[in-house]
């Protein structure tokens, strides 16, 4: 089975993307930044809040980005924050299997 990793599950674009990860087999984990208001509605709305895997995180935080990806083991992770730009994912990626060291390009 493969498992999926979502940023930002709880938005609209999220939790419909978990539904149909969740309807194609996929296990599906969530990072969800804490809120002191309740922001599940959407995934109990569709019927997937107990079928997900949520994991309280913010992408901001390198730790907490770096936890989820050990808890979930992710073959693929999905982006739904569109507000976080490319540059700020840079930290994370030579924690993935891919990683490629890039040359420092001239001024």
């Amino acid at each position: 089975m493969k498992k999926a990793l979502i940023t930002g599950i709880t938005g609209q674009d999220g939790s419909y993307l978990a539904k149909h990860l969740l309807d194609l087999g996929y296990e599906v984990f969530g990072l969800m930044p804490r809120r002191s208001t309740k922001t599940t509605w959407r995934l109990e709305y569709l019927g997937i809040l107990d079928k997900v895997k949520l994991i309280e995180g913010d992408l901001a935080d390198m730790a907490a980005c770096a936890a989820a990806v050990l808890e979930s083991q992710p073959d693929e992770v999905y982006n739904r924050r569109p507000e976080l730009r490319r540059d700020e994912l840079a930290p994370a990626r030579p924690h993935g299997p891919r990683h490629r060291p890039r040359r420092p390009q001239p001024a």
